[in-house]
């Protein structure tokens, strides 16, 4: 039996794709039959760690303070003092002078593909940090084929050390039946109007920009059309997007929801007319398998890992096009079928997407490291 020490920083405020990637890993691990005891470190409490109580997880809140400076300063001397074998970070950055076989998980490698869309702060600590920690690791798992190549082309890291591991969709995104709460859902969000939904934290590589401006053209010529709902967290460089809302005269047919948590998300995506997700880069995209699973057509990129995760099931558009966007856009609303038959695809390819599974994988790759 060894003692696997994961990374909980990414758990601890509101969750957002790398916080649910720790959270359902760590339940899955809690699950699995498995004769490996997990410890899991964060600077902060966590409300509703999972795995809590079970035999096979430990806990081990610090007091406050940045999780950054915590995890460099603070952590080695609580992994020396559990006596740890393996560490495993879900972030992708270690400790600087951490001496244990270590396994970093890389979700994306925007912070050089997409350097302006970070603050000076996320490209130093994160940027070089991540950099040093990829190649400090004994294994490093990506959430996508796509993300396993950046990690080649980018950082230099050697394909057979690198892992693909699929994200899952948590069991709670399914349809919502039931024509009174979808419709009580669009009074809430759009006055009671279809509308096309994006969610994820408001930040430039989003591109909300270009949808917004695609959007503006797509409703020029429909005064009764769908309105847009942008659901999720105020990040950082949301001023262009507010600014493009009032430029454009949105303000009537744009509606924010700011931070919505993963109970409430099944309601808003199956009562939405289709997904519009046409984000600049991402290392996999979990809107899009959230909104499969809960039978919402779904309007993505065709770059970076999209279309791998979407496997056919979405509209796909050129990102840097606002002609491409507003096109699908106009495809969508205008095409009852082509949205029925993208739902049922989408229904069927989230299938293929299991926490469990990839907790399976994860694990395996912890063996591996624990062998050598």
């Amino acid at each position: 039996m060894a003692t696997i020490a994961i990374d909980g920083r990414a758990l601890v405020g509101p969750r957002a794709g790398i916080g649910w990637h720790t959270f359902h890993l760590i339940e899955e691990l809690a699950k699995a039959r498995s004769r490996h005891r997990f410890v899991v470190f964060a600077h902060r409490p966590v409300a509703d760690p999972p795995g809590y109580g079970a035999p096979n997880v430990t806990w081990r809140f610090g007091t406050g303070g940045p999780g950054l400076v915590w995890q460099q300063a603070r952590l080695p001397r609580l992994l020396a003092a559990e006596r740890v074998d393996l560490f495993h970070s879900t972030i992708g950055t270690f400790p600087l002078w951490l001496r244990l076989p270590a396994v970093a998980t890389l979700h994306d490698v925007t912070t050089h593909t997409h350097a302006s869309a970070h603050t000076w702060k996320s490209r130093l600590a994160t940027g070089t940090l991540l950099r040093r920690s990829l190649r400090k690791a004994r294994r490093v798992i990506a959430v996508s084929e796509a993300t396993k190549q950046d990690a080649v082309t980018h950082f230099g890291i050697a394909r057979e050390k690198i892992v693909v591991v699929w994200n899952g969709v948590s069991a709670v995104f399914r349809p919502v039946p039931g024509k009174a709460a979808l419709a009580a859902m669009r009074d809430r969000v759009s006055a009671g109007r279809p509308y096309f939904l994006t969610v994820g934290t408001v930040e430039p590589r989003k591109n909300l920009v270009r949808l917004l401006e695609a959007y503006a053209r797509f409703s020029a010529s429909r005064p009764g059309g769908p309105a847009l709902v942008l659901a999720g967290g105020k990040g950082w460089g949301e001023r262009p997007v507010l600014e493009a809302v009032r430029r454009l005269r949105l303000s009537d047919r744009v509606r924010f929801c700011d931070y919505v948590t993963q109970g409430e998300l099944p309601l808003l995506y199956s009562a939405a007319l289709a997904l519009a997700y046409p984000s600049l880069h991402e290392g996999f995209g979990l809107p899009v398998i959230e909104a499969f699973a809960c039978g919402t057509p779904v309007l993505t990129s065709n770059l970076s890992a999209l279309p791998e995760v979407a496997g056919g099931a979405a509209l796909l558009v050129d990102p840097h096009s606002i002609a491409s966007i507003q096109q699908g856009l106009e495809r969508l609303a205008g095409n009852e079928p082509l949205r029925r038959r993208l739902a049922r695809l989408g229904v069927a390819r989230a299938k293929r997407f299991r926490w469990s599974e990839a907790a399976r994988r994860t694990l395996d790759v912890y063996e591996t490291v624990l062998a050598a």
